[in-house]
């Protein structure tokens, strides 16, 4: 019985404390099965477990007991037997006392059951399975667990890019909820009393590695350990490329039915639970006896237990399984490996063999039965033909009968093949078409969410998402598809509402890859096969040289230990081909692509001594070869006139030819070697590709073929070792290389030499140069046998000599020294222009302040003349204004007795004083002394005051202006004065008032003068309007200011006069000041 809480922790604590722990667990598995409110069902037949499969999401209990019919007791894999059918299992552990012929009972307690190739796996303990590589994505699985402390353990990856990782839980009494810190714990052993305690917290490893399903972290060292408080990926060290494994244990509060969640960016597994697996024999029996048959005289049905003898046409390896073809008589039966083991068998092609295991019948498209598959434990079910075995075999397989259990057609227009599905736009694709198509299932995708369907028109992605309860078809069924077309990531696809498995179907013949199709993207979905030699591994992917070129191929099911081993091989590769693109854009990623599904047969393992290969001269590569095939290796030897990494030139004295290679190793010119690779021909020399070479000796160079200028196109001398005289126009760097641009006569080329190592000195421009190298010509040839252009490449320095040097006064320096002349002149004139602009702007800016200056001295003059005007008229009309109307106010005296006589003289003095009255506002309004917002408001403010006098009105002043050097102009200060005296004297003669307030307010840029009375008022609608407020609006406006007046009926009237004004200076010269008059 194997228990998971021991295996939990017997890593990290001592044997005592495992057997505690194992002791506590059965007592716990116990409580499970008295304490249970809906104990789980009990499986008790191969079918009911293989039905459990479909349910992953829910751990299981069973029973089983059934015969072995085959076993690999190294590996923990069987071949099962009851009454309900047959079932290819693994366990996951050895047990050597299992046998072929015997019975045995197969007991599991919180076991998952999950698909494996064409068989099961049972898992102990697994509650959530979300592995592989996969954005975030949730999974949920539920099992039974007693109350109290249950072992728990989560293992999780992230290959590349984003993360996550959250795990939740729900169950009785508990809602679905992250699982709280105060539930885990881990266990630690008290040496000194053997006792176990939990501490809070789960104990944490952290793993570095690239992979795409989770490994065995049993077989890797942890860098970093620890106890964290929750499932918290933040221990990680890095964030690609990383693996974490938690244990410790969960607490619960009572029994029941759990279900958890576990949301994770790329892989993760949750174990939960007192699970254990056991396999025990029952009774012993002898080994069945396999039927040696015929497929064409094969009279069973469903599945038999059979031999069956045939050539092997090829092999291939799976991720976990391998694949044979046997060519039986006239048919082809495809044998099916459930587990490969590490490596495979020592097969040939063309060997005979036998093969025994599970034989059953194939549907053709069609529907009719056709010779089948042969579904085999390991390969040691294979083993080799005795000459005795031989008179089985060669019988002809009498005709199959359609299958009358295919059945169903839908009741409206769909498409009907893969072909039709796969010519849709992406946007027709998009509007959901019905699809119902037969085909052999050739690939599924991670998680089986998604298969490919592959009919007799091509192959087709078919998404499985939208099932419910899940799929169980495998790799080779024959199914039908009911769905609806979508828009796919790269190609249309099928999106599965109903898939019904037909029977088990005959894989199609797979299409041989061309280059073209490779890099076109057309191989999408395609069953297929390519040959090609492994130049380089990494991980799962390899890159294959093939006949038309280098490409990378994603191995996608298969260990990265097996892909290694096939480095330096010649292999095939059999499987469904999807071809690299980008997601977001839909764009082909050319140049790589993934095999899904696939088989990789070696055709030729890679040679323990290259250097056996058969050997030819370079002369006699473009001879009739009889055994010329595709990648044969060739050896050849010849003496390298060029090298640099990754190619080399090698010659025999009169040929030549290209050699490539992996190897970083370069060669010395010079240097005598052997090169072993293969043979390609049809570009300007005969090429070796994928080359090896080692030095077998050094001799000196033969001598070079002299080229004259009208000898340089000619293509036949493609590859040799030539000299050429040209003259140096220009000379740059790439990379590793210096390059030199030549000319010879009329004809422009360039050569190119390595400084690696040594610097290259190259002489001056302009210099007579004799280069001596590798003839290298570029693009097609012509019917008269040139090219384009060419190439020199140079093996060293050395093959640069210096004929003869220009002179100093080279065409370059002339320019140089004309363009130095030039742009000096183009110096001194631009100087020049600026200059003059310079001047130009000085002028204007002078007679500019000239005229403002000007304009200055007019302004002080007009000021001091109206000065002198305003003392003129105070002194001298005013005085004698005055004096009139005191001498009429003296003249009253004297004519007490004459009424008409003192009315006049009364006339005169009021209009003298009048005249007085208006000269003093004149000079206010002319004097440039009174230009300032103080000097107005003091005046406003003693005329209002003396006008109110004498009216019997009271006269409120309030003035709140700040005491600045804010300027009115004199017409301004003229104009608004004249307004307030309108507005005052209307107070007087229309308003009936008793009291009137006048308030001057500055406010920013603002000067506002109210004047309000407690008078009459009146309404706007009724009044007669005359034309003092006519005349306001007027003098305001010019003012760019504004009239508004506030009246009603009984509540007096309020005239507000606001202008805009500015203050001379920024400075603000003190407070404002508030009072009342």
């Amino acid at each position: 019985m194997r228990c998971v809480v021991a295996s939990a922790v017997q890593r990290r604590f001592c044997w005592p404390a495992v057997l505690l722990i194992c002791v506590w667990c059965r007592s716990a598995g116990a409580a499970v099965e008295v304490s249970a409110d809906s104990p789980p069902r009990v499986l008790t037949n191969l079918l009911e477990l293989q039905l459990a499969e479909r349910e992953p999401s829910v751990v299981h209990l069973f029973q089983v007991i059934a015969k072995v019919m085959d076993v690999d007791a190294a590996r923990g894999v069987m071949l099962l037997r009851d009454g309900s059918g047959e079932a290819f299992v693994r366990v996951g552990f050895t047990n050597q006392d299992i046998v072929p012929g015997a019975t045995v009972r197969l007991e599991g307690r919180g076991c998952a059951v999950v698909r494996d190739g064409f068989g099961l796996a049972l898992i102990p303990g697994l509650v959530v399975d979300n592995d592989g590589v996969h954005p975030s994505v949730v999974q949920s699985g539920k099992t039974f667990l007693p109350a109290g402390a249950n072992a728990i353990r989560l293992t999780w990856f992230n290959r590349y890019g984003v993360l996550a990782l959250h795990v939740e839980y729900e169950g009785p009494g508990v809602p679905r909820q992250p699982i709280p810190d105060s539930a885990l714990s881990h266990a630690e052993v008290d040496s000194a009393h053997g006792r176990v305690r939990f501490l809070p917290g789960l104990r944490y490893r952290v793993f570095q590695g690239d992979w795409e399903f989770l490994p065995d972290f049993d077989q890797y060292r942890p860098i970093r350990t620890g106890v964290v408080s929750n499932f918290d990926s933040g221990v990680r060290v890095q964030d690609e490329t990383v693996g974490i494994e938690f244990s410790g244990f969960i607490r619960l509060p009572e029994d029941g039915v759990y279900t958890f969640h576990v949301t994770s960016d790329d892989g993760s597994r949750l174990f939960v639970g007192a699970a254990s697996l056991d396999i025990r024999v029952i009774r012993r029996g002898p080994a069945p006896m396999a039927e040696l048959i015929s497929p064409r005289g094969f009279k069973g049905d469903g599945r038999s237990w059979v031999t069956i003898q045939g050539t092997v046409d090829s092999m291939g390896i799976w991720s976990s399984g391998g694949e044979l073809r046997l060519r039986v008589g006239e048919d082809d039966i495809r044998v099916e490996i459930f587990d490969a083991g590490e490596a495979a068998p020592s097969i040939s092609h063309h060997d005979t063999v036998l093969v025994t295991g599970l034989y059953e019948e194939l549907v053709s498209q069609g529907g009719s039965r056709v010779p089948g598959r042969l579904m085999a434990l390991s390969w040691r079910a294979i083993r080799p033909a005795e000459p005795a075995d031989s008179a089985v075999g060669g019988d002809e397989l009498p005709g199959f009968l359609p299958d009358k259990a295919v059945a169903g057609t839908s009741n409206y227009v769909a498409l009907t093949t893969a072909a039709e599905v796969k010519a849709l736009s992406p946007q027709l694709a998009q509007q959901g078409l019905p699809v119902s198509i037969r085909g052999v299932v050739t690939a599924f995708s991670s998680k089986h969410t998604g298969a490919v369907i592959q009919d007799a028109t091509r192959g087709v992605f078919v998404d499985l998402g939208q099932l419910e309860g899940g799929v169980s078809i495998n790799r080779g069924d024959f199914c039908e598809v009911e769905g609806i077309t979508g828009p796919g990531w790269f190609a249309p696809s099928v999106i599965a509402h109903r898939i019904t498995r037909l029977g088990a179907g005959s894989m199609p013949k797979p299409v041989r890859a061309t280059w073209g199709q490779l890099m076109n993207g057309s191989l999408d979905t395609e069953y297929a096969e390519l040959d090609g030699l492994v130049t380089e591994v990494q991980g799962r992917q390899v890159v294959l040289f093939t006949q038309g070129g280098k490409i990378t191929v994603e191995l996608r099911d298969f260990r990265p230990e097996v892909v290694q081993g096939y480095e330096g091989a010649l292999v095939r590769i059999r499987g469904c081909f999807l071809p690299n693109f980008d997601m977001a854009t839909r764009k082909l990623e050319t140049g790589a692509m993934a095999v899904s599904g696939a088989a990789v047969e070696v055709l030729q393992s890679p040679p323990s001594h290259p250097f056996d290969a058969p050997r030819k001269s370079i002369g006699e590569l473009l001879y009739y070869d009889p055994e010329a095939v595709p990648f044969r290796r060739l050896t050849v030897g010849g003496q390298v006139i060029f090298s640099r990494e990754g190619e080399c030139y090698l010659t025999d004295g009169t040929n030549s030819m290209r050699v490539t290679t992996s190897d970083s190793e370069c060669f010395a010119v010079g240097d005598v070697v052997d090169a072993v690779g293969f043979l390609e021909l049809g570009g300007h020399t005969a090429e070796l590709k994928e080359a090896l070479l080692r030095k077998t000796g050094q001799a000196p160079l033969p001598a070079a073929r002299k080229l004259g200028p009208d000898e340089l196109l000619l293509a036949r001398h493609a590859g040799t070792f030539v000299q050429v005289k040209a003259v140096l126009i220009n000379d740059w760097r790439e990379g590793p290389e210096r390059v030199m641009e030549l000319q010879s006569g009329y004809l422009a080329f360039k050569a190119r030499v390595s400084d690696r190592g040594m610097p290259v000195s190259l002489p001056a421009r302009g210099s007579l140069l004799e280069l001596t190298g590798v003839y290298a010509p570029q693009g097609k040839v012509a019917g008269d046998g040139k090219v384009n252009g060419f190439e020199l490449l140079l093996g060293s320095a050395a093959g640069i000599r210096v004929l003869t040097t220009p002179p100093w006064w080279t065409l370059k320096r002339v320019l140089i020294l004309a363009g130095i002349l030039g742009a000096l002149l183009c110096g001194a004139l631009l100087w020049n222009k600026e200059l003059q602009a310079k001047v130009e702007e000085r002028g204007r800016l002078l007679e500019a302040e000239v005229r403002n200056r000007q304009r200055a001295e007019l302004q002080r003059a007009a000021e001091a003349e109206r000065s002198r005007i305003a003392r003129d008229l105070h002194d001298d009309l005013g005085t004698g204004l005055t004096e009139v109307s005191l001498l009429a106010s003296a003249g009253l005296g004297r004519f007490e007795d004459s009424q008409k006589v003192r009315d006049r003289f009364h006339s005169i003095a009021e209009k003298a004083r009048a005249l007085v009255s208006g000269l003093d506002a004149i000079i206010w309004a002319i004097d440039p002394k009174r230009n300032s917002l103080q000097a107005f408001a003091d005046y406003v403010t003693s005329y209002a005051d003396e006008l109110f006098s004498n009216s019997g009105i009271v006269c409120r002043i309030r003035v709140r202006i700040e005491c600045g050097a804010v300027e009115l102009s004199e017409s301004k200060r003229h104009s608004l004065f004249l307004a307030v005296k309108e507005a005052l004297n209307n107070v007087i003669r229309h308003a009936a008032a008793t009291e009137v307030e006048l308030r001057i307010l500055q406010s920013g840029d603002r000067l506002e003068v109210v004047i309000a009375d407690n008078g009459r008022g009146f309404d706007w609608k009724t009044i007669r309007r005359g034309n003092g407020l006519a005349n306001l609006q007027e003098r305001l406006q010019a003012m760019h200011g504004e009239r508004l007046v506030e009246s009603e009926p009984g509540k007096g009237t309020t005239v507000r006069l606001v202008v805009p004004i500015h203050r001379a200076s920024d400075e603000v010269a003190g407070p404002g000041l508030e009072f009342d008059t």
